[in-house]
């Protein structure tokens, strides 16, 4: 008998542990779906603000068609280094830099911590001209704002629109467009993530390899004389990245 009521003891007391066990595991479930809540709130109040300072006129070229008051843009972070368009998508926001490549992982435009962060640029890049491959980041949010619909570049549906292929980049220098040669699904690795080339063969060797990998043909030719962009977002829950490559094609004073 006595070993009966052990056993009882024993469920019981299994059973409390796994109660309270899930009851956590519901806790901090039901927190991270709050705080996810208040952050895409806080991203959305930012995106608001940041309409302000940027007129579109559809009419126009894509070269003319964003005008950008960097300076209201800077007295609100004075981290931003452009703004991006990526047609066919939600990305239509400024860029920012900062000292790494983790900060704005988790902090906003604001400078707030935010675990949406925001799109920003690869601290190696410098945007005075010299740039061979700017890189930008952004995190795949499920709502689909900032890069988290980067990933309909894969879709055919938006490659088949030429409109498209063709990315917007305003600095507080120009204006430059850029025309899309390779989009693909990758693993994660730092290659496609090159900033600086050792010599003009190793940067034909990358340009040619980014190219072979994409999941349509563009038919845009790419040389050691050009200049490029690379978009880069996780796929599901990081166990893999989309990248969009494209090179620029023109610039003019914004």
């Amino acid at each position: 008998m006595k070993l009966e009521g052990s056993k009882r003891r024993i469920l019981k007391t299994l059973f409390i542990i796994l109660l309270i066990t899930s009851g956590v595991a519901v806790a901090i479930s039901g927190y991270n779906i709050i705080k996810y809540q208040i952050d895409k709130d806080k991203t959305n109040r930012n995106l608001n603000l940041i309409e302000n300072s940027v007129v579109v006129n559809e009419e126009a070229e894509p070269e003319d068609k964003y005008a950008v008051d960097f300076k209201a843009l800077k007295e609100q972070n004075e981290d931003v280094v452009a703004y991006l368009k990526v047609f066919g998508t939600n990305i239509d926001c400024p860029i920012v830099k900062s000292y790494n490549n983790s900060y704005y992982l988790k902090h906003s435009f604001d400078k707030q911590y935010n675990i949406l962060g925001w799109p920003f640029a690869d601290f190696r890049n410098s945007f005075n001209g010299n740039d061979k491959n700017i890189i930008m980041y952004g995190h795949n949010l499920n709502d689909g704002t900032l890069f988290g619909s980067l990933i309909n570049v894969l879709s055919a549906d938006w490659q088949n629109k030429a409109e498209n292929r063709v990315i917007i980049l305003v600095t507080p220098e120009e204006t430059k467009l850029y025309e899309v040669f390779s989009t693909y699904e990758y693993k994660p690795e730092d290659y496609y993530l090159t900033a600086q080339f050792d010599s003009t063969e190793a940067y034909t060797d990358f340009l040619n390899e980014i190219k072979a990998r994409s999941n349509r043909n563009y038919g845009v030719e790419i040389g050691q004389d050009d200049k490029i962009l690379t978009l880069s977002s996780c796929i599901g829950t990081g166990e893999a990245r989309v990248v969009l490559h494209a090179k620029e094609i023109n610039n003019s004073q914004p």
